[in-house]
């Protein structure tokens, strides 16, 4: 499927679209198709922004010496360690 498919696909189908009670408008969506440029033309119409969903990172624990994952919560994602990405009204 290419980029303009899937974007129609994200738009026209549920598959992505959020729970009316959530604040996001799309969630879920592949970190693979964020940087097409029929993605970047959507957000920007749209007036959207991205927020990173995914593991955290591994980060080295000085007090226990060893590499852990960080206790952050899914919010506080890079877009490195990302896996998906919602989108919300800026």
């Amino acid at each position: 499927m290419d980029a303009t498919e899937f974007v129609f696909k994200m738009v026209f189908s549920n598959e992505y679209a959020s729970p009316f009670s959530e604040g996001s408008e799309y969630k879920g969506i592949p970190i693979a198709e964020r940087d097409t440029p029929e993605m970047k033309r959507f957000m920007k119409q749209n007036n959207l922004r991205a927020r990173y969903r995914g593991p955290r990172r591994v980060a080295y624990c000085k007090w226990s010496q060893k590499v852990e994952t960080t206790l952050q919560g899914r919010q506080d994602c890079l877009k490195s360690d990302a896996t998906h990405f919602s989108l919300y009204k800026a």
